[in-house]
């Protein structure tokens, strides 16, 4: 009997054995750590984006990260900073705008009063600030390999022409 029990015992470690195995496996192919991805968004002439949100897909997956002071950003997917998947990614600009604000002052009737009153009108004039060919995943030029730990600068064109016109919203 103790024969049997030890062959027993010796069976189910090398089960446990292969089962570990298996898994290990499994996690080191489809469980990929996520890699840190960080930096910097400039114009060409240097000078840093700093309003906006950067985007990182690859057609499934999209990570962002609003730019802050100095064009500077951290990439997150399901929360702020918990960086992106290897893989080769389209990279694109939203939300590039200075936004100017007028108001006017105009009389109108109050309608339950009849009294005259002031009504301040706020419009908001949104001036696009980089080149739309980087603001679509469509249609932006740029793409990166992330295969590692990656700290970037990405130049991009400031909106020019038409391109550049205020407009109302």
């Amino acid at each position: 009997m103790f024969k049997s029990f030890s062959l027993f015992l010796g069976t189910i470690r090398s089960l446990c054995c292969v089962v570990l195995f298996v898994l290990s496996i499994i996690c080191v192919s489809g469980c990929s750590r996520n890699l840190d991805v960080s930096g910097t968004v400039v114009f060409e002439d240097g000078s840093p984006l700093e309003v906006g949100t950067v985007a990182f897909t690859d057609g499934v997956q999209q990570s962002r990260s609003n730019i802050g002071r100095g064009g500077k950003f951290t990439l997150g997917m399901l929360s702020d900073k918990d960086g992106i998947k290897p893989g080769t990614y389209k990279v694109y600009i939203s939300g590039a705008e200075s936004v100017k604000e007028e108001k006017t002052t105009t009389k109108s009737s109050d309608s339950s009063t009849g009294e005259e009153v002031d009504v301040v009108v706020t419009k908001r004039f949104y001036t696009p600030l980089v080149d739309p060919k980087f603001t679509t995943p469509d249609e932006t030029p740029l793409s990166f390999e992330i295969d590692k730990n990656t700290k970037l600068e990405i130049i991009i064109e400031k909106a020019k022409g038409d391109d550049a016109l205020p407009r109302e919203r």
